[in-house]
């Protein structure tokens, strides 16, 4: 298939973006099933060169913003097409906790091999989820969200 084909390609040059500075991210990969339509969609996600991104935003004192839900989590969203990883984690940031911040390193990239659970003989298509640290500009208190230190988060800050 053309197209899972030319998915692996972005996700290699993103990654290999990612990995060319002096300090490259830790690097995963996992492989998941998904339905029919949840492949489709990843397939085309990716092929649009959108990316996860999740956000672990620190303060002076090296505490990490975490927003609520049922676990208490780092901000996630997506990059938009042909947008940087590190505008898309200050944009995602903002957005979900109202606090601007400055995006520094890529710590960890995942790459998730995706599989049609549908249609086992297909070819998995492969996503790229990275996080990102990012120092706050104003760690006053945030709209959405709280401080936590970091050894209390998991995450690789």
């Amino acid at each position: 298939m053309e197209g899972v084909d030319r998915a692996r390609d972005r996700v290699q040059e993103r990654l290999d973006r990612l990995t060319e500075g002096e300090r490259s991210p830790t690097v995963n990969q996992e492989t998941v099933v998904a339905t029919a339509e949840q492949y489709r969609t990843a397939i085309d996600r990716s092929l649009d060169g959108v990316f996860g991104v999740r956000v672990a935003i620190t303060n002076e004192e090296g505490d990490v913003l975490v927003t609520p839900g049922e676990d208490d989590r780092l901000p996630y969203g997506e990059t938009d097409p042909g947008e940087s990883i590190g505008t898309a984690a200050r944009r995602i940031a903002q957005a979900q906790t109202g606090i601007d911040c400055v995006p520094r390193e890529a710590t960890e990239a995942t790459i998730r091999g995706i599989r049609n659970g549908d249609d086992p003989g297909s070819k998995a298509v492969y996503r790229l989820a990275v996080v990102y640290v990012a120092d706050a500009v104003d760690p006053a208190a945030p709209a959405d969200g709280h401080w936590e230190p970091t050894h209390a988060v998991d995450a690789p800050v």
